[in-house]
């Protein structure tokens, strides 16, 4: 499993095919992007986009924990976000 290799391939939320995607998006917050050259700062998520995902919402939080991330919870529509 590897980082999204730059901004063009990144998937967004509302179109994560499951949970190596969201794993993806996740290795590119902690690591930046696979082209070496730029970084993402966050990745937002709502759990309505993970279970349309097929993503249980006990592996978005273990996850961000497992990578050593932060997992905030902004509130309504904005979802959670996940960043160093």
């Amino acid at each position: 499993m590897q980082a999204f290799n730059s901004a063009a391939d990144l998937i967004q939320p509302e179109n994560l095919q499951g949970p190596s995607d969201l794993y993806a998006a996740m290795l590119t917050v902690k690591n930046g992007f696979a082209n070496g050259q730029t970084t993402l700062g966050s990745y937002s998520i709502t759990k309505a986009q993970a279970k349309k995902a097929g993503i249980d919402w006990e592996f978005v939080a273990a996850s961000a924990q497992v990578l050593g991330l932060k997992f905030e919870n902004r509130h309504g529509r904005y979802g959670h976000m996940v960043s160093k």
